[in-house]
């Protein structure tokens, strides 16, 4: 007879606190290598004279940084990861503890052939828990590896981009106490020579996969990529197919899915939504996947962002004009629009006319590029320029009312962030700062030095915009 004590005990001999002390372990080594960057940035500044040897000393001292800089990334990858395996334990401990008991608390004198069935059974339930946490592990101990850029195969200038870029993103993770996701698919930035443009940002509820929509200037088809959000790999990457009429989504500005269907926005005039099969976008290929019909038209420029939200798809409008900057405007001229839908009851989607107090929209921050719709407020990226921050910006849902609810202030992102999705209690984004289009020498208007390409998608906590994950 199978004894499921036996795998039981071996489940549950860990600790995970054990692991999390670990993890805080890692926590000060990152602490120690920010501050031996900060001393080596300090050291880089002293030389006054200008020479050929104080040129060298400070070219030497700009690669030690980017390597500090580089491990400061790793060793956050294995914190995260550490953390993650904890918690990882702590669910499968709380799984098997709730299989046990039925054996624990058979009856005595249970007859013997029931006795063995009753084993076998809980036996078998602890064996699927126990593989699907080596699963976990398996995740978990990609991620910790992570993604790299393989910066031998970048030219000079794309290597002086990329060390500019991450060395303000190392200074704004110090600043801001926000962290790194996954590194961001297909830019120039990385290596990719297709010219993709990133933009929309949402989740394959099914399989809990990030989605991103990307764009080309140069007339190819728009691209979905499906990202792992705890390995960082791309699990796929697939043209967008369209229309005789509209080939491919144009911009791709936003991305949704309820897990059936996979929405993303075309901004052109007039703006439309095209649907997908998302098992179809799943199975990736060298093929442009087709939409399952013809596109759903909506408000001119109102394919800027989307996202859905309890069945309803969200879509809403960029707004240049920004007035006073920042977060500032001179009133609703300044404003952009967002628009919510509702079923028509065959399958199809027309505007809720009850949305905005009976104006069919509400008023959004200017420069909006991504939403997320919480129960009770907006969480807004916006940007605009090259060479200006990104912002997160949350406003009262006041969805019955016309205008729009309160603002909070604006928390600031790297440059030229983009679509944003709310996951595991933090704000993910993405950003199109490391497309080769933005690249060193493509706006002669723009100094380089002031470039900040960022290849890796970052996360804002809840609590850091002074909100609550919703239930």
């Amino acid at each position: 007879m199978v004894d499921p004590e036996e795998l039981y005990g071996k489940l549950v001999s860990g600790n995970s606190s054990t692991v999390r002390g670990q993890a805080d372990s890692v926590g000060d080594a990152i602490k120690k290598v920010k501050e031996s960057s900060s001393r080596v940035a300090e050291a880089a500044e002293r030389p006054k004279w200008t020479s050929d040897a104080s040129t060298a000393y400070k070219l030497r001292t700009a690669g030690l940084t980017q390597g500090l800089n580089v491990n400061v990334f790793a060793l956050g990858r294995m914190q995260t990861a550490l953390r993650s395996g904890a918690s990882a334990y702590d669910a499968m401990a709380s799984k098997a503890k709730e299989v046990i008991p039925p054996w624990r608390n058979r009856p005595a004198g249970l007859n013997p052939v029931i006795e063995d069935l009753l084993a076998l059974g809980v036996h078998l339930g602890l064996v699927t828990i126990a593989a699907s946490y080596s699963s976990r592990l398996r995740t978990i101990a990609a991620f910790a590896s992570g993604e790299t850029i393989d910066e031998n195969a970048l030219d000079e200038d794309t290597r002086k981009w990329l060390a500019n870029g991450m060395d303000k993103t190392a200074e704004w993770l110090k600043e801001n106490g926000g962290g790194l996701g996954p590194q961001i698919p297909n830019l120039g930035l990385g290596g990719d020579d297709r010219g993709l443009i990133p933009q929309g940002l949402g989740i394959d509820p099914d399989t809990g996969w990030i989605i991103q929509t990307n764009y080309s200037k140069n007339g190819d088809p728009s691209t979905l990529s499906m990202i792992d959000p705890t390995t960082g790999r791309e699990m796929v990457d697939v043209q967008l197919g369209g229309t005789e009429e509209i080939p491919t989504p144009d911009h791709a500005g936003g991305v949704a899915s309820d897990g059936k269907y996979t929405y993303v926005t075309s901004s052109g005039d007039p703006s439309h939504v095209f649907t997908y099969l998302t098992s179809d976008l799943r199975k990736g290929g060298t093929e442009p996947v087709d939409p399952i019909g013809p596109p759903t038209r909506i408000p001119s420029g109102a394919g800027a962002y989307g996202t859905v939200k309890d069945g309803m798809p969200y879509v809403g409008t960029h707004s240049e004009d920004i007035g006073g900057g920042g977060n500032k405007y001179d009133g609703e001229n300044d404003d952009g629009r967002m628009y919510r839908s509702i079923s028509d009851g065959h399958g199809g989607w027309v505007p809720d006319p009850s949305f905005g107090g009976g104006t069919g929209y509400v008023h959004t921050p200017p420069q909006a590029q991504g939403v997320v719709v919480r129960d009770g407020e907006y969480v807004f990226s916006t940007s605009l320029g090259r060479d200006n921050p990104g912002r997160l910006i949350t406003q009262e849902r006041q969805d019955d009312q016309p205008g729009n609810g309160d603002r909070g202030d604006p928390y600031e992102l790297p440059y030229m962030s983009e679509g944003i999705i709310e996951l595991d209690g933090n704000i993910i984004a993405t950003y199109e700062s490391g497309a080769d289009y933005y690249g060193p020498h493509a706006d002669s208007s723009v100094d380089d030095d002031d470039l900040w390409a960022n290849p890796y998608m970052t996360k804002t906590s809840l609590e850091a915009l002074g909100l609550s994950p919703d239930f």
